[in-house]
């Protein structure tokens, strides 16, 4: 069965668009995985500060690996100055 995470961030005043570019560039590289059968990233119409990020995994496997790779520990490492907040919305 797919595991689908949606997440919330909020980037820090004067930083959404370096957390837009940095989201980005987590979606190329998060695409190309072989487990990832889904990673989307949506800005909000009524408040640019806000981004869902909604991704798919096929299996624990795949998301376990996404969670261990270099580009996954990369965002995590460069959010911490951009983000205000993260929200991890709960699945049904």
């Amino acid at each position: 069965m797919n595991i689908i995470i949606q997440e919330i961030y909020k980037a820090n005043k004067e930083k959404e668009k370096d957390l837009q570019i940095l989201l980005t560039k987590l979606l190329f590289s998060s695409v190309q995985e072989e487990g990832c059968v889904c990673f989307e990233v949506y800005q909000s119409d009524e408040d640019t500060a806000e981004f869902l990020v909604y991704t798919e995994f096929k299996d624990k496997e795949a998301l376990s690996a996404h969670e261990e790779s270099f580009h996954i520990n990369m965002f995590n490492t460069k959010s911490q100055e951009l983000v205000a907040k993260k929200e991890v919305l709960p699945t049904l």
